[in-house]
């Protein structure tokens, strides 16, 4: 099985065999076989085709930067020397250099089209008049032997990426060219493979993926192919760079009390709300989750999926936090918000539930320490920038938070303190949350507890809005 990992779990993977001091290198996928084969690997850059290891979610491959072996010239062409190549970006990588068992560059027509890397991506990219390969000759030349292609190095400034290496492409009779397995290794360390690369259909090209993880040292790669028959060293066809922005959060107020105190109408357009991210008067447009359901009877020590969840589309899954205990909600003392499966409109209409909390752990605690309550995870089709609204202060004053913290689970994370207790009055605080250009993500909420007593705390509710692009100016009609 593959498996394909977000920005998040590529920060927080840890040193592992065969990795130097300065980076991490992860499979993408289970180290057997090819990750990407057929039109995905073929069409690297036509976004029209989906890519299954795309990191940054532009359904392409070297969106960072790319090399590969040839000019792409139309003719015919064979031991020619490793400066045949057409390279572009990544800022970061310093340097391309033939390995220690290089041989030759080949150009020929038998190979199978890719994109044209020259191409700005699209929705369906031409292709190279003549894909190419570079070959690499171990002395041994025998069966199994490892041969190193070529190295490239990174500076200070990379990101961690996600290397792509594209091979299988040979296709003359028996494909005595293309390797049996590929892998990566940094400053000598000992190498992460890929093994057990099958003979691939005429028409077809693979790519194995590697994810890199850096300290800010730079490094030197070494890339190897290993030999599938006797006298016919191994080869690939380049390397793709894709890397995904890091993911920034940050509290819309100063961090400091809520930003919204004894809001309950956080639907009706007619009331003004201060933080609004989009102009429409409304917290939660693109969609919310509240503790609480209509079609459940009030009380404590309800299920996790006595929730109301309206269209965030973009929010693949939302789950129970490390720290959560139950969901209650309709008791007379909490506070009175908008029916939140209403929608934005004018003077909408009271809850019947008034209002729920996701509880965190019913222990002795001491104030100050905090409860993770829910997760939630966001898929490719979440606007790049938008706002998260966390609803508390609506309960009984002994189970409020002091704090509440929106984290990307291994990245950014803020969080607002000095929450007052509002007395059963729902309250609001905002945090912006910046993709940077990444894809998907998982992010944790968690709240502060107000004291040392056997109580816990607890989330009301959560809200999504978009975020305009600057300079949108807001008519008010």
């Amino acid at each position: 099985m593959r498996k394909t990992i977000s920005m998040a779990m590529l920060l927080g993977i840890g040193i592992v065999a065969g990795a130097s001091a300065v980076t991490s290198i992860d499979l993408v996928g289970d180290g057997d076989g090819y990750d990407e084969t057929g039109e995905a690997a073929k069409g690297y850059r036509s976004t029209n085709i989906a890519k299954l290891h795309d990191l940054d979610g532009d359904n392409v491959y070297g969106s960072d930067g790319y090399f590969f072996f040839g000019i792409g010239s139309g003719a015919n062409a064979n031991q020619q020397p490793f400066s045949r190549n057409t390279q572009k970006g990544a800022g970061w990588v310093t340097n391309y250099a033939q390995g220690s068992n290089w041989s030759h560059v080949a150009e020929f027509s038998v190979y199978t089209p890719i994109d044209n890397p020259a191409l700005m991506p699209g929705d369906d990219v031409g292709d190279w008049p003549r894909s190419a390969l570079g070959v690499g000759i171990n002395s041994n030349a025998a069966v199994g032997v490892w041969s190193e292609i070529m190295t490239f190095s990174i500076d200070s400034n990379s990101p961690p990426f996600r290397l792509g290496i594209m091979a299988g492409n040979e296709h003359t009779a028996g494909d005595p060219w293309d390797p049996t397995g590929l892998r990566l290794s940094v400053d000598g360390g000992a190498p992460i493979a890929v093994t057990s690369l099958p003979v691939l259909d005429a028409t077809s090209v693979g790519m194995v993926f590697f994810d890199v993880v850096t300290d800010g040292t730079g490094g030197t790669f070494s890339v190897e192919g290993q030999q599938r028959q006797a006298g016919s060293g191994p080869t690939i066809a380049g390397l793709t760079f894709g890397s995904a922005g890091v993911i920034t959060i940050t509290a819309v107020g100063d961090g400091s009390g809520y930003d919204d105190p004894n809001q309950v109408d956080h639907l009706s357009v007619n009331v003004p709300k201060a933080f609004d991210s989009d102009g429409d008067n409304a917290y939660g447009t693109l969609g919310s989750i509240f503790a609480g359901n209509s079609a459940v009877a009030n009380g404590a020590n309800q299920a996790f999926t006595t929730r109301t969840h309206t269209d965030a589309a973009f929010v693949a899954s939302l789950d129970q936090g490390a720290d959560y205990r139950s969901i209650a909600h309709g008791f007379s003392f909490y506070g009175i918000i908008d029916d939140p499966g209403a929608g934005p409109g004018n003077s909408i209409a009271n809850w019947s539930k008034r209002s729920g909390v996701f509880s965190t752990t019913k222990e002795a605690g001491h104030a100050g320490e905090w409860y993770e309550a829910v997760t939630f995870t966001i898929d490719p089709s979440a606007p790049q920038q938008f706002r998260v609204g966390l609803m508390a202060g609506n309960i009984d004053n002994d189970w409020q938070t002091t704090g509440l913290r929106l984290a990307e689970i291994g990245g950014a994370s803020a969080q607002v303190v000095g929450l007052s207790v509002a007395n059963g009055q729902p309250s609001w605080v905002f945090f912006d949350v910046d993709l940077n250009g990444s894809s998907c993500g998982t992010f944790s909420i968690s709240v502060q507890k107000q004291n040392d007593a056997d109580t816990g705390s607890g989330v009301g509710g959560v809200t999504f809005d978009f975020i305009p692009p600057a300079g949108t100016v807001f008519v008010v009609k």
